[in-house]
């Protein structure tokens, strides 16, 4: 009686693990390439250049979903600075992000934020930088990247007060309206 219950057992197991791994196959990440987008997303390449004034290099088209009131009418909605710029590469998951190139008309911040169907998720980190031209930023993050996952590098407007707030702090915007962002994959 007990070899049925050890056959039974070993069964089972071997039907979940087919199970899980079919499963996994046909709903697991897809491959995408840059012919077969329908989105209007920018694709940045590693050995790409941003320019001053593109404003349709980064941001054209992408409709994230960012949170916070842009109406708060303290003066401090979202205004267009199209003359700044943003360029980060594929890169291995951990806890930081190197941004390889940031353009800033005035003071501000790049934030890194989770990435889901080109929809701007969770902030993990953000690095304050002066107005200028600034390569290979290193922003740290209070929770890290995950291996194959989507994540935004999004350009803020810094307030005024030098401290990073999701409520009080808003997205840069680009000449179409857009965030000025690049989106980025881990390996």
């Amino acid at each position: 009686m007990n070899n049925q219950y050890v056959k039974f057992g070993a069964l089972f197991v071997t039907g979940l693990l087919i199970g899980s791994a079919l499963t996994w196959l046909y709903l697991g990440p897809k491959s995408e390439s840059a012919e077969s987008r329908t989105d209007d997303t920018a694709v940045i390449d590693d050995d790409s250049d941003i320019k001053s004034g593109d404003s349709g290099l980064i941001g054209s088209g992408v409709n994230p979903d960012v949170s916070g009131d842009t109406d708060s009418g303290s003066g401090s909605a979202p205004v267009l600075t199209s003359n700044s710029a943003i360029a980060v590469s594929n890169q291995p998951a951990g806890m930081s992000v190197t941004v390889r190139k940031v353009e800033l008309q005035e003071t501000g911040w790049v934030v890194i934020h989770e990435g889901s169907d080109n929809q701007i998720g969770n902030a993990l980190g953000a690095a304050r930088l002066e107005a200028g031209v600034h390569e290979n930023v290193v922003v740290e993050l209070l929770r890290g990247t995950t291996a194959n996952a989507l994540y935004f590098a999004v350009i803020y407007q810094d307030n005024g007060d030098r401290e990073f707030s999701l409520d009080t702090d808003f997205p840069a915007l680009g000449a179409g309206g857009a965030p000025l962002m690049s989106a980025f994959r881990t390996n």
